[in-house]
C-alpha cells in the first residue's frame, strides 16, 4: 500500500505510547519518508499552526524537532525525561554520510542532555536522568545529501536500539568520570578524549553562549586557595564513533567486528585502566619473551609489536570490538635503552579543503 493512502492520523490516534513496541511500529512508516513527505501529513502539536522553518540553522533541534512535532505531534521540548516518559523511550534524529567508496559512515555524535553546571550533580549514574535516556532509544536515521534542500533529505530507517549491558558497564564508568571532575570544579579541563563511549561535547552557537560558571568550588592545591573557573558549556553525547558502530550493527546489520577486550563482570568498568592494567602485566619484559609467551615465532619487525600488543589484551585476530567502537587504534612505538624513542610515529594523511 502506497504510504500517500495511509491515514497517518488515525495511526497516530492508535499508537499506545506506554508500549515502546507500540511506538517503534508507528515510527517503521518513517522508512523511504523524505522530511516534506513529514509536513505533508499535516500533523501538528495541539493548538499550534503556524509554519516553522525547521532547516534554519537558527532553529534549534532541526530535523529532529520536525519529527517530534510534525508526526508524533508532540512539542518540542528539554526535559530531563525521555521523550515518551511512559515508555521510557528517547526519540533522536541521526544522520549518515556515503562516503567516496560507497560505505556508510555515522555523520555526527549523538548529543543526548545538557549538562548541568549549576547545580550538585551526582555520581549515581542508576539514578541519573542519562541512563533513563539510554534505556530505549528510537533512532531515525536519515541520509545527509548537501547537495539538495535538508526538506528532501529521506529517512531511511527507524530503529528501536538497546545498548548491550557490557557496553553499558563503560558508558557508566565514563558517566562517573565526567561527574568527578565537575565535583572537583575542574569542568574546565573536560575533553571528549578523555572517556571511552560517552562524550563530553562542547554545546553553545557562539563564544559568549558556551561559557558558564561553575556550581562547584576548585581548590587550587598549589596556592592553597579556592576558585571557582569557568568552563564552556557541554553535553553527554553517544560518541561518532561509537554511533559508526550502532549504524552498522543495528541499521545495516553488519557482522560484529573483532573479540571483545573487556572479560570483567564489574557494574562499570574504566576501559582506559582496564587495558593498561593488561598491559602492566609484562612491563620489563622484552618483545621477544612475549612473543614466546603466546606461542609466536619471534621476527622483530614492527607488525609483530602490534600482534603482541593485541595478544597482551587477549585479542587472537587483531581486532578488539571496543577499539572499533571507540575510535581506536593500536600504534607501538620503540624506546632505547637511554628512554629515547627511536623513531616518528606515522598517522594518515592531512586532506587540505578549501
Amino acid at each position: 500500500m502506497s504510504k500517500k493512502r495511509l491515514d497517518f492520523k488515525r495511526m497516530l490516534d492508535d499508537t499506545d505510547f506506554s508500549d515502546p513496541s507500540s511506538i517503534e511500529r508507528y515510527a517503521a512508516n518513517l522508512d523511504g519518508m523524505t522530511f516534506r513527505d513529514i509536513l505533508e501529513l499535516g500533523i501538528a502539536p495541539e493548538g499550534e499552526s503556524a509554519p516553522k522553518d525547521f532547516g534554519s540553522k537558527k532553529y534549534k533541534g532541526g530535523m529532529g524537532t520536525l519529527i517530534e512535532e510534525r508526526y508524533f505531534g508532540y512539542k518540542a521540548n528539554s526535559d530531563d525525561r525521555p521523550d515518551f516518559p511512559e515508555a521510557g523511550v528517547e526519540l533522536k534524529a541521526t544522520c549518515f554520510d556515503v562516503l567516496k567508496n560507497g560505505r556508510k559512515s555515522a555523520g555526527e555524535r549523538l548529543v543526548l542532555t545538557m549538562i548541568p553546571y549549576d547545580r550538585p550533580v551526582s555520581l549515581d549514574y542508576d539514578n541519573s536522568h542519562l541512563k533513563t535516556k539510554l534505556s530505549n532509544i528510537l533512532l531515525i536515521y536519515y541520509g545527509r545529501d548537501r547537495s539538495i534542500d535538508k526538506y528532501d533529505q529521506r529517512i531511511e530507517r527507524a530503529v528501536m536500539v538497546r545498548l548491550p549491558e557490557k557496553d553499558m558497564k563503560i558508558i557508566r564508568a565514563d558517566y562517573e568520570k565526567i561527574i568527578s571532575y565537575i565535583q572537583d570544579g575542574r569542568a574546565d579541563e573536560l575533553s571528549e578524549g578523555m572517556t571511552t563511549y560517552l562524550g563530553a561535547c562542547t554545546k553553545g552557537a557562539t563564544e559568549a553562549t558556551m561559557w558558564a560558571d561553575q556550581y562547584y568550588e576548585y581548590f587550587n592545591t598549589d596556592t592553597g586557595e579556592i576558585e571557582r573557573h569557568r568552563a564552556k558549556r557541554r553535553a553527554f553525547s553517544l560518541k561518532r564513533s561509537y554511533m559508526d558502530y550502532v549504524l552498522h550493527t543495528y541499521v545495516l546489520g553488519a557482522p560484529r567486528v573483532g573479540e571483545s577486550i573487556v572479560q570483567d563482570d564489574g557494574k562499570s568498568i574504566d576501559f582506559e585502566s582496564y587495558v593498561t592494567g593488561l598491559i602492566e602485566q609484562h612491563y620489563g619484559e622484552t618483545d621477544r619473551q612475549i612473543a614466546e609467551q603466546y606461542g609466536l615465532e619471534y621476527t622483530g619487525n614492527k607488525a609483530q609489536w602490534t600482534t603482541l600488543v593485541y595478544r597482551m589484551l587477549g585479542i587472537k585476530n587483531n581486532a578488539a570490538e571496543e577499539f572499533v567502537k571507540a575510535g581506536i587504534s593500536v600504534r607501538t612505538v620503540r624506546v632505547n635503552n637511554r628512554g629515547h624513542i627511536e623513531q616518528a610515529m606515522s598517522f594518515p594523511p592531512f586532506e587540505f579543503k578549501r
